[in-house]
């Protein structure tokens, strides 16, 4: 018998709740997957709670699934199940450590988020998972037509999550911050400078969404919809999310460095499209909500309750 599956047999004996519930085939079968490549610490990490989790137990489990039974069903799209497989064991993965911590909050909050976009679709005609984790080729221009030299010209965006379909992609990046928010986590990001960023992220979707179509000069890749979701959390130890009026004012500077940091001459270049259109663009999502926003994802819980999914596991007191 494997380390992994001792540890599972182990917490199913030791964890009562569990006893009652029968998991089809596939379920076993991704569940195997996931433990057996992520290993025992991952199994752990799922079953036992942390005072610093962002997301509870009861939220995680179900998420988990309820996309395990959409891949079994094959309600998601068949070049996602690895993906999403990947995206389990690394939330539940890494280093003991502040840096492995944070980002194992990035990877279940984008797990949550995922199951409530597919949900969405399912019962409320919500747009479909096209990919996660999907890089798209982005061009920054220092004229019209000419690209910035080297690695400054050219940016593999990785998206966190693309709804739609093709030629009709909406973009969803998503953040789990704590407050206070580190002004360094959204510096001005510039031609010069190499590194990537949330600046730089966000530079490259507003790029993709207001930029001049069909023309040559102006060419790039292109989305039809833009959303940049922001963990809404506290817990047990008392951390919390920033508040949405922090999120917003970092945005509206982000806004305004559309133009400032790349330079005018760059930006009107890449964009194509005159200042205040830029500017314009990227304060309108703000009003609209569709960036800046804060998740709440744990009140997926309750909608699954009210769609009868889950009923006897979300009852479970010891998930609480």
């Amino acid at each position: 018998m494997t380390k992994v599956v001792r540890e599972i047999v182990y917490h199913i004996k030791n964890e009562r709740w569990l006893r009652g519930f029968v998991f089809n085939g596939q379920t076993i079968a991704s569940a195997a997957h996931v433990f057996r490549v992520a290993g025992t610490n991952a199994i752990r990490r799922l079953f036992n709670k942390n005072p610093n989790d962002r997301i509870s137990r009861k939220l995680l489990m179900a998420s988990i699934l309820y996309l395990f039974e959409q891949m079994a069903d094959g309600k998601l799209k068949s070049t996602l199940d690895l993906k999403i497989l990947t995206k389990i064991g690394a939330g539940l993965t890494g280093p003991d450590t502040e840096i492995g911590e944070r980002t194992r909050h990035g990877h279940l909050f984008h797990l949550a988020q995922l199951a409530l976009m597919q949900f969405e679709n399912q019962y409320f005609g919500g747009k479909p998972i096209l990919d996660i984790e999907a890089v798209r080729n982005m061009i920054f221009y220092v004229k019209p037509g000419v690209a910035a030299k080297g690695k400054a010209g050219k940016y593999n965006r990785t998206v966190d999550t693309v709804l739609g379909d093709a030629g009709n992609e909406t973009w969803v990046e998503l953040k789990s911050k704590q407050a206070p928010l580190n002004n360094n986590d959204f510096k001005s990001w510039s031609y010069d400078d190499k590194r990537s960023g949330i600046h730089k992220e966000f530079t490259a979707d507003m790029v993709a969404l207001l930029h001049k179509r069909g023309d040559p000069d102006h060419a790039n890749e292109e989305s039809s919809g833009l959303k940049w979701y922001f963990h809404k959390f506290k817990t047990k130890s008392n951390l919390k999310s920033p508040s949405e009026t922090d999120i917003k004012g970092k945005i509206r500077q982000m806004c305004r460095d559309l133009v400032k940091a790349p330079g005018k001459a760059e930006s009107q270049a890449t964009f194509g499209i005159p200042e205040t259109s830029i500017k314009l663009g990227c304060e309108n999502l703000i009003i609209t909500k569709d960036i800046g926003q804060l998740a709440d994802v744990e009140s997926l819980l309750i909608r699954f309750a009210e769609n009868n999914l889950f009923g006897e596991f979300l009852a479970v007191p010891e998930l609480d």
